[in-house]
């Protein structure tokens, strides 16, 4: 895949989002299913914890892109060779993140593993970064930050 050839995962992922949005990409990160190891075929916990996800209608594919505009919100699926398939979308003012605990038995509880769906649930997918930067924080507090001041909102 691409993504691991490149000396800078943060700018691959922004140029990759770039291609496949029609709007301005100001952030963007390279994200896995919330389930440990690199892949379904990492080990028995990766495996079951992926069939979970998929069970709950969370999993996306091994690696998506999260691409924010000013006005929407991406989830970007990669194939194995890079190439992004059916992206998800969500208006930026209602799509709801929340931060999420790190699937699996290993995992680190300080990993920002997050949930991205809309108001009703629907198009839900459950991501970690792949790489946990600076970039992948910057991108998850804008996230959540926008989805805490939608729940302050009254509704009518």
């Amino acid at each position: 895949m691409e993504e691991f050839n490149s000396s800078d995962p943060a700018t691959w992922a922004l140029a990759t989002a770039q291609r496949h949005v029609p709007d301005v990409v100001t952030r963007a990160v390279v994200c896995k299913p919330n389930a440990p190891g690199r892949s379904m075929w990492s080990n028995v916990d990766a495996f079951g914890q992926r069939q979970i996800l998929k069970a709950a209608g969370l999993f996306l594919a091994e690696r998506v892109i999260v691409a924010i505009t000013p006005l929407e919100v991406y989830a970007l699926p990669l194939t194995s060779r890079g190439r992004c398939y059916s992206p998800l979308r969500w208006d930026r003012a209602r799509a709801i993140a929340t931060r999420v605990r790190p699937r699996g038995e290993s995992a680190d509880p300080d990993s920002p593993a997050f949930l991205i769906s809309d108001q009703h649930r629907n198009h839900a997918v459950e991501l970690i970064p792949v790489h946990n930067d600076a970039t992948a924080v910057d991108l998850i507090s804008c996230l959540t930050a926008v989805s805490t001041a939608h729940s302050r909102r009254k509704v009518p």
